[in-house]
């Protein structure tokens, strides 16, 4: 694990294909991937503290289905946490 978090230059927050940054400053320990074919979006995140993982892909590409999978994801991870 440590090697596919472990970035190729020290000045990058990317590593083994995941955003190293997430939504913490918590390095590593939020870990999100996501892309588009210009028709559909997909997103990951990984909260490894919560030992969780979301995930949601829309028909939509692009910064609009960029901001839908981040909602979603957002939202499963409220509605999983009970608040």
């Amino acid at each position: 694990m440590q090697h596919l978090l472990t970035p190729s230059g020290s000045h990058l927050s990317y590593a083994g294909g995941w955003s190293l940054d997430g939504v913490t400053a918590d390095r590593g320990m939020v870990l999100t991937h996501n892309g588009s074919n210009s028709f559909w979006f997909a997103a990951a995140t990984l909260y490894r503290r919560e030992k969780r993982g979301y995930a949601a892909m829309v028909n939509r590409g692009g910064a609009a289905g960029e901001r839908v999978t981040t909602s979603l994801i957002s939202r499963m991870r409220l509605r999983r946490s009970g608040r």
